[in-house]
């Protein structure tokens, strides 16, 4: 049996198999029709940031329809997802016979990757074991300097960038430092860095003097010195100086540290007499009588020269007074022909013969016992008597000194024995040879009138 059946929008002819079933009319086919929705599962979605929420992320089930022949659709917020954070999306899902079921579902997005440890970007390609870092041997270096991190979320983390260590720069060799860095969400990364602390610096050389004394012996470190940033450095030449040549000479020098690296250069030198000559005496101090004469020249013993030789001829001596007691300098002075000069020091000693006579008397001398004596300048007695009004009479005549006793009982005025004596023949402040030293003439007495030599002596006996 067949029924025709016109839609009520476009005329259609369609065939249905009817059946009749117990005086009923019943449609074949449609006892078994899809009016079940799917079931959208997924309630919440926990995503790494930067990520994109896909169809495939939702879990959806349908009654007949498979898995793949689901129709999921998200809305298009993806757009939205700019940070960490929680976000609703509006979820569609539709089966094969167009049931269709909504959700909104809450999406996490959290940042789950770790900051990227990079090598800063002066040193790209290096840092690594087979390549590492080249660090100057002794140098002042701050390891954080050599890296950087970026953060998907934070961005740069650069700051946040710890070392496991410093770098040892007086240790040649391959060091490695190990850097760490967190972001916020407490996302670590480590890298390790490898350093080669290397000697690359050539010396530096510097010249201390340029003049070279003539005839002296050259040596290249008393004129040049190598300094190196970390080892020693050790100094060559391939030139010599000749130093009994005057003038300017040029020679090459080399400094070589213990890694190899040498710095060269060619400097000039001058060989110039600038050594004075040598001036020796034959003692620095005699003695001679007032009066005498001198021979100052007859005390050098000999004045030589590197250059020039003997120039004992060539020394000038100064002349001492001879008629001044006490001690005279005689300077001696030496030039060779570059002016280099030379002095030498004699002192003469110009002495009273007196004094001497007295200091070399070797014969009687007075004492309590013996009041009469004849002493190195004739006969001697001894008086005791007051001396205040004979020391303010020397002082007024200007002879300024201290009396006192000596020891024994001698009187004395300064260094001098006080005597009195013929002021005719030996006026006041007269040094005379006694027998109890040299004396100075402080005094007289009526004796002088019949014996002009006699010497009375003032003890206190």
């Amino acid at each position: 049996m067949k029924f025709l059946f016109i839609s009520k929008t476009k005329a259609k002819q369609l065939v249905f198999p009817f059946v009749l079933v117990a005086g009923s009319l019943a449609a074949v086919g449609f006892a078994g029709a899809d009016r079940e929705a799917p079931v959208i599962k997924t309630k919440e979605l926990t995503v790494a940031y930067g990520s994109i929420v896909t169809a495939s992320d939702i879990k959806v089930t349908d009654n007949k329809t498979p898995k793949n022949r689901l129709k999921v659709t998200i809305a298009n917020t993806n757009n939205s997802l700019t940070g960490v954070g929680t976000y609703t999306i509006p979820v569609t899902a539709t089966d094969a016979a167009n049931n269709t079921a909504e959700k909104t579902i809450t999406v996490h997005v959290k940042d789950m990757k770790a900051p990227k440890l990079s090598v800063a970007s002066n040193y790209k390609g290096t840092g690594n074991e087979k390549k590492p870092i080249d660090i100057t041997a002794g140098s002042t270096i701050n390891p954080l300097d050599y890296v950087t991190a970026k953060d998907d979320v934070d961005g740069d983390v650069s700051p946040f960038i710890t070392a496991s260590n410093t770098l040892n720069t007086s240790q040649i060799g391959v060091q490695k430092v190990t850097y760490t860095v967190d972001d916020e969400a407490g996302n670590t990364s480590t890298k390790d860095v490898y350093f080669n602390v290397l000697d690359n610096v050539a010396p530096i050389i510097t010249q201390k003097n340029n003049i070279v004394d003539y005839g002296s012996q050259f040596d290249l470190n008393a004129y040049f010195e190598g300094k190196d940033n970390f080892s020693t450095a050790t100094l060559t030449s391939d030139t010599t100086i000749n130093t009994t040549q005057l003038g300017v000479q040029t020679i090459n020098v080399t400094a070589t540290d213990e890694a190899g690296n040498k710095t060269q250069g060619t400097y000039n030198v001058e060989v110039k007499d600038i050594t004075a000559p040598t001036l020796n005496l034959t003692t620095t101090e005699v003695k001679a009588m007032v009066g005498d004469s001198f021979n100052a020249l007859s005390y050098v013993a000999s004045a030589t020269d590197t250059k020039d030789g003997d120039l004992k001829a060539n020394v000038k001596a100064t002349l001492p007074n001879m008629n001044s007691i006490g001690t005279q300098t005689v300077t001696y002075t030496v030039s060779d022909a570059a002016g280099n000069q030379t002095q030498a020091q004699l002192n003469v000693i110009v002495r009273n013969p007196e004094i001497v006579k007295a200091e070399n008397w070797r014969g009687p001398r007075l004492n309590r016992s013996a009041g009469s004596i004849t002493g190195p300048s004739g006969k001697e007695t001894y008086y005791n008597l007051n001396m205040s009004g004979v020391v303010r009479n020397m002082q007024r005549r200007g002879y300024n000194a201290q009396y006192w006793v000596r020891g024994d009982g001698v009187k004395m005025y300064g260094d001098y024995v006080m005597v009195a004596a013929n002021l005719g023949l030996r006026p006041y402040g007269t040094i005379v040879a006694t027998s109890l030293g040299a004396g100075i003439v402080v005094d007289t007495g009526t004796f002088a009138s019949s014996n002009r030599t006699q010497l009375d002596i003032a003890v206190a006996w």
